[in-house]
């Protein structure tokens, strides 16, 4: 399975893992005693940011032609007008 990721979010992938690696480097040799839990935080962070930036492929399945489709993932609860 290959993660798609979006153009815009590449630049910041790059450099949350550049920035991850060398901050867990930083807490190994300062901070041996904790580099497991640095470790550990710094990928959970990357992934996270990976998971934010993915761009899933999506199916369009529209049940007749009065429905909306929305780019976004969830549903369309309402349909408003507002002041602004």
């Amino acid at each position: 399975m290959i993660i798609r990721i979006h153009k815009e979010g590449r630049k910041i992938i790059f450099w949350t893992a550049v920035t991850s690696v060398a901050l867990s480097l930083l807490a190994d040799v300062f901070f041996p005693g904790i580099v497991s839990g640095v470790i550990t935080f710094f990928t959970v962070f990357f992934l996270a940011v990976v998971m934010f930036f993915r761009n899933p492929k999506r199916e369009l399945m529209l049940p007749d032609d009065s429905s909306i489709y929305a780019p976004a993932d969830g549903k369309i609860v309402a349909i408003e007008e507002i002041e602004e």
